[in-house]
């Protein structure tokens, strides 16, 4: 049986996520099913600019590394207590949907539902890292709809709010130390789109007033 420290870019190719593959599969003690992939919440910067980043980048790696080693002595014992993660083994909807009740927020409600949409209702805190949230806003950028009467996707604007308030939930379980890396930190907002504006740009402005009306009076 082996243990592999692989990589993976994730936020836009900015960062590099390192993880843990098991061949062959292992069997996870809690879930009963057999898994492959660890993820250590650990990243190193694709293009560190300082030596402090370099310095940081050497050391994350480093760390990683012998993770990976004593992953492979535990493996050979046959000892898999470091999958268990306790309570990020929990329900991340049934999380969201307390906090949903305490703000008593509409928009909490329909960006929990949005999510459970995606990700369905048994998705667990484990299961939610840096690459799960950055695929999840890029579903929700892809317009998504929900519900037998829904006609149109989301705008953006509607996306942005469900993203933050799934962010949001991120850094209550992180205060909560369900997670180690405050993912709220981690993960980019979606940015906002002005759907209303009454303004010109300059260039648009040029090109207006350089334009010539053909309009004829009677």
């Amino acid at each position: 049986m082996n243990v592999t420290l692989r990589k993976k870019k994730i936020s836009g190719g900015r960062k590099i996520s390192l993880y843990l593959d098991y061949y062959p599969p292992i069997l996870h003690p809690e879930t009963g099913k057999f898994t492959r992939r660890e993820f250590l919440s650990l990243y190193l910067l694709v293009r560190p600019r300082t030596e402090m980043e370099l310095e940081l980048n050497r050391k994350t790696l480093t760390l990683a590394k012998n993770i990976c080693a004593d992953r492979q002595i535990e493996i050979s014992y046959k000892r898999f207590g470091f999958l268990e993660k306790d309570n990020r083994l929990g329900s991340f909807v049934q999380f969201f949907k307390d906090l949903e009740k305490k703000s008593g927020d509409k928009g909490f409600e329909m960006a929990r539902r949005y999510f459970e949409a995606y990700a369905g209702p048994d998705i667990r805190f484990i299961d939610v890292d840096e690459e799960f949230a950055e695929e999840y806003r890029d579903y929700l950028l892809s317009k998504p709809k929900i519900g037998k009467n829904a006609v149109k996707g989301i705008s953006n604007n509607s996306a942005k709010t469900y993203f933050g308030k799934f962010r949001t939930v991120l850094k209550a379980a992180f205060k909560k130390k369900l997670y180690d890396t405050n993912l709220y930190d981690e993960v980019d907002p979606i940015k906002e789109i002005d759907s209303n504006r009454e303004w010109l740009t300059y260039d648009e402005f040029l090109l207006l007033a350089n334009t010539r009306s053909h309009c004829t009076f009677r």
